[in-house]
């Protein structure tokens, strides 16, 4: 399966001006006969600590315009918005099909205490999972990406996790250090997906990366705006596994009494 990452340079809280660029990233992939797209954390507004102001549901305005532009594009869509369940904010992440149907949700299990994301967001409580012909997609956000326990528990069913990501420029070593490891450790294909460009508090230095359960990085964009493309090969993968099977060493059952 043939990924497209999509690397925006995001309109700080500017909805409409966001969603009016995407369809520009939803055709260059498509050109390239790519079958899923992925935007990064919080799509059209960027990192915002004003869900109050932003939040739609689940099939709102941002909804609605991917969705056309799946089925016309004949693409998934992996996008990220604000949802509100329950009198509470969550940072969620959905992909839909290329008939604009919802087929995988998740609400960010770690909120970015470091930024007072937690202040605001509520924390999720459970992974998502969506098929997308032999392959199984797992989709993670941002700060997730320091959590091992969590891929662990995802790469269980999971051929590929993706994190969207608002990741701060600062910290770009850890970004890329971490995609790759979770990537070895768990023998599992990972998307980073993050934007670039800068909002009212900090930077953001792109360097999106597609990495092989190997920990090979199969491609990886730039500081900017960027398109990356990646193939996912679900047969690769699990011969990799059987050849080093590293895995089936795992011992949860001890680690926990530790």
């Amino acid at each position: 399966m043939r990924i497209g990452i999509c690397q925006t340079d995001i309109f700080f809280e500017d909805k409409e001006r966001n969603l009016n660029a995407a369809e520009k990233y939803i055709k260059a992939v498509s050109d390239s006969k790519v079958r899923l797209a992925l935007f990064p954390e919080m799509s059209m507004t960027g990192f915002t600590m004003k869900p109050e102001c932003f939040y739609e549901d689940e099939k709102g305005r941002t909804y609605s315009v991917m969705a056309k532009l799946a089925s016309k594009y004949n693409i998934y869509i992996g996008y990220g918005y604000i949802s509100r369940k329950n009198s509470g904010y969550y940072n969620t992440y959905v992909i839909i099909d290329n008939l604009g149907k919802i087929i995988c949700s998740y609400d960010k299990i770690h909120p970015f205490t470091y930024a007072g994301e937690d202040r605001v967001y509520e924390k999720g409580s459970s992974l998502s999972f969506c098929q997308i012909d032999d392959i199984t997609v797992c989709p993670l956000i941002c700060y997730d990406l320091r959590f091992p326990e969590l891929f662990i528990k995802a790469s269980k069913k999971a051929d590929l996790i993706t994190v969207a990501a608002n990741f701060g420029g600062p910290r770009d070593g850890h970004w890329q250090v971490l995609l790759k490891a979770r990537a070895i450790e768990n023998q599992t294909y990972i998307a980073g997906i993050n934007r670039a460009g800068e909002d009212v508090s900090t930077y953001y230095m792109g360097h999106s990366m597609a990495v092989s359960p190997k920990g090979d990085v199969i491609s990886m964009a730039g500081e900017k705006e960027d398109i990356i493309i990646a193939d996912i090969d679900k047969e690769e993968e699990y011969e990799y596994r059987k050849k080093f099977p590293v895995r089936n060493d795992f011992r949860p059952e001890i680690y926990k009494n530790l």
